[in-house]
């Protein structure tokens, strides 16, 4: 298969996707049976590697299951028409960390990370959601997994992320870079000539590793800057799930999330919150607050 992100852009109707989701579905469920029946415990992706290493040999390993083998063999025929159908999605996706993200991954580097999520998600979609939404989680997490991967080869932890927030938190205050410093120190922050330097490349850059929204509770430490951050809440505009996710989040309850997946009822589907359907009301919220935190008519009332 030639470089998932040079495939070309196509346009699926809705029939044909719901074509190819129940495909998916139905290759997922059946393929998790047999490699329990053949490897012991259900990991999809070793079955397929299995098989695949079993037929360039000449051999089916999945003699004994001919439902999964046909599933199998459907779906390697539409990778190629999956991935093109969604390719779409995965250049939004890199364009948007490409743009928040500025370290030294470039845009390709995003899109390929992306598109080699719809080719995972292809096979481990298990019809629950919408493909494009489960497809968009994977995308998601794989790009993130690649950022702290680049980040922890350029000497760039999690402690000097929480450094730079603490610097920026500062300087948001109007102190000056050496003055935000001074202060993280005067916090009993021990700061080294490394991690001073490694922030003000990051800072120089202008990149932004961490959601602001997040740094801004999280890494922050000072009751006033907390305080802003409810009061932009209380000005926001959310729905009531979106509203419960970020006073959660605010208050640092962990539980929170776990507790409502299960005994709380989604009215869109009637059926369990789910943790992804959770996040993306977060994500939506997080975008909400950060527009009235950064807006010009909050600095006034703040």
């Amino acid at each position: 298969m030639k470089e998932l992100s040079a495939f070309n852009p196509i346009s699926l109707s809705e029939k044909r996707k719901l074509e190819l989701e129940q495909l998916m579905a139905d290759t997922f469920f059946v393929s998790r049976q047999a490699a329990t029946e053949l490897l012991g415990f259900a990991n999809v992706r070793q079955l397929r590697a299995k098989y695949k290493q079993q037929l360039q040999s000449g051999k089916n390993v999945l003699w004994f299951n001919p439902k999964a083998r046909k599933l199998i063999d459907q779906l390697t025929e539409c990778e190629s028409e999956i991935i093109s159908g969604y390719i779409r999605l995965a250049h939004r996706i890199a364009s948007a960390f490409s743009k928040n993200y500025k370290i030294s991954l470039t845009y390709e580097d995003y899109l390929q990370e992306a598109s080699l999520g719809i080719y995972d998600a292809m096979y481990l979609y298990d019809g629950r959601n919408r493909f494009s939404t489960y497809a968009y989680w994977i995308m998601k997490n794989r790009l993130l997994v690649l950022i702290k991967r680049e980040l922890a080869e350029n000497g760039i932890t999690a402690r000097v992320l929480k450094i730079k927030a603490l610097v920026e938190a500062y300087m948001n205050q109007g102190h000056s870079l050496d003055r935000s410093f001074s202060r993280v120190q005067e916090d009993g922050v021990e700061l080294t000539e490394t991690l001073v330097e490694r922030v003000r490349t990051l800072l120089g850059q202008g990149g932004d590793p961490e959601n602001q929204f997040a740094a801004s509770v999280e890494d922050f430490e000072g009751n006033q800057e907390l305080l802003k951050m409810r009061k932009a809440v209380e000005l926001t505009e959310l729905t009531d799930i979106e509203r419960k996710l970020i006073n959660a989040h605010l208050d640092n309850d962990t539980t929170f999330r776990k507790q409502f997946v299960e005994t709380q009822i989604n009215p869109s589907t009637g059926r369990l919150w789910t943790k992804q359907a959770l996040s993306q009301h977060f994500l939506r919220a997080c975008q909400k607050i950060q527009a009235t935190y950064s807006s010009d008519e909050f600095s006034r009332v703040a």
